[in-house]
């Protein structure tokens, strides 16, 4: 179990490239730009929209927002800004709700340039 964790994070760590931002600069956290003063009013507007029953939308911030810089992959250019973990449960289709789905936004200069709501992030 062990050996297979470490192949898995070496071949993570390989497909990541530090980020630059402009002029070819690394990011660093300095270029996270200032602290979001509602982090969940930040994440209810960026999941409204995408919400079968926006109504029916319980939020639950996991922890205080945080300054990251994110790598730079295949699918995912790096970027710098507040990390923003919510839990969201809302209702689906039938009228049920899903149960606690974690969400993950970078929010960057008042606008979100990054969300996730992969089953695979930390909780």
């Amino acid at each position: 179990m062990k050996i297979a964790l470490i192949f898995i994070a070496a071949a993570l760590t390989a497909c990541t490239t530090a980020p630059t931002g402009q002029g070819g600069k690394p990011l660093t956290l300095a270029d996270a730009g200032p602290k979001p003063a509602d982090a969940i009013a930040i994440a209810k507007a960026a999941m409204l929209p995408i919400l079968k029953d926006p109504e029916s939308a319980r939020f639950q911030l996991i922890r205080p927002a945080r300054p990251v810089v994110t790598g730079t992959t295949m699918i995912h250019q790096g970027a710098a800004g507040w990390e923003i973990c919510v839990n969201v449960n809302a209702k689906n289709s039938y009228g049920g709700y899903t149960g606690q789905r974690t969400t993950y936004l970078l929010w960057n200069s008042g606008r979100v340039v990054l969300h996730d709501s992969s089953p695979f992030g930390e909780t």
